[in-house]
């Protein structure tokens, strides 16, 4: 009864998490597959969880969780979550391998490619936050 109920949630995340917790994972799958559109990366506590928890039987539902961590950590420059979003990405490519139908989701390698790109390219040149981004700092004398 509550279950279905935390599927349909008006807060996609809190639902989510309670079906996570509950524990629920067909439903929480079935909630991320509807309505994956509505997962925000930045509730990392609650998607790092899920992830954690269908990564053995549900990769696509993980993925989505892990791309939306991913996906939110490039766009918005976070720098201090992107050796998250590294590891996120590496198991993404790792559960990529026993994903079959994805059901018109587009999970695809190209997708994982532009990611690593991006992920690759702000490490090299910093972030737009970063006043000295792609810049060496001066060096600094110490007078005795």
């Amino acid at each position: 009864m509550f279950r279905g109920h935390a599927g349909t949630f008006a807060d996609f995340h809190q639902g989510l998490g309670f079906l996570i917790e509950w524990p629920a994972p067909e439903v929480a799958v079935r909630m991320i597959l509807a309505r994956h559109s509505e997962l925000d990366g930045d509730h990392y506590g609650c998607l790092t969880g899920a992830a954690e928890v269908l990564e053995a039987k549900y990769p696509l539902a993980a993925t989505l969780a892990l791309r939306a961590m991913i996906d939110f950590a490039l766009d918005k420059a976070r720098a201090k979550r992107y050796p998250h979003a590294a590891r996120h990405l590496q198991t993404c490519a790792d559960l990529a391998k026993r994903i079959g139908d994805t059901t018109g989701i587009p999970i695809t390698i190209p997708t994982l490619r532009r990611s690593r790109r991006s992920m690759a390219a702000r490490a090299v040149s910093g972030t737009r936050d970063d006043p000295y981004a792609g810049r060496l700092m001066p060096s600094r004398r110490i007078s005795r």
